[in-house]
């Protein structure tokens, strides 16, 4: 089964450095650039997984990820939560683990991050 993992951060770079790493692990990639288009993305891909910036200008993570959860084709897919401020999840941080949410803080560790996918991919 081949993976797909949209990636959604307003920082490029970012989006660049993750998506090559993953694609070096055989697992293809969807860039997204903004908390806008996220949602119609993770819509239109169907991705095995999603990781996600929680703070991007206009629409956020948090709103994309409650989207997610709203609607039944997108419910179950998976998502890892890139945060510099992993604080502003604390609260909400435990509720959103049993929907099928990670927390990776920025800045992040490549292996870790990877560690993170495999353990987050569906088998």
């Amino acid at each position: 089964m081949n993976q797909h993992v949209v990636v959604v951060d307003d920082e490029p770079a970012i989006v660049e450095v993750v998506c090559e790493a993953l694609e070096d692990e055989g697992i293809t990639t969807t860039r997204c650039l903004s908390g806008h288009d996220a949602y119609p993305c993770i819509r239109r891909e169907r991705p095995s997984l999603v990781i996600l910036d929680v703070q991007m200008p206009g629409i956020d993570g948090i709103t994309v990820f409650e989207q997610m959860r709203s609607e039944p084709t997108t419910r179950g897919i998976p998502v890892i939560f890139f945060t510099a401020n992993a604080h502003k999840l604390t609260q909400r941080l435990p509720a959103y683990l049993h929907m099928g949410a990670s927390l990776l803080p920025k800045p992040f560790d490549l292996d870790r991050l990877l560690d993170l996918v495999e353990r987050s991919l569906p088998a």
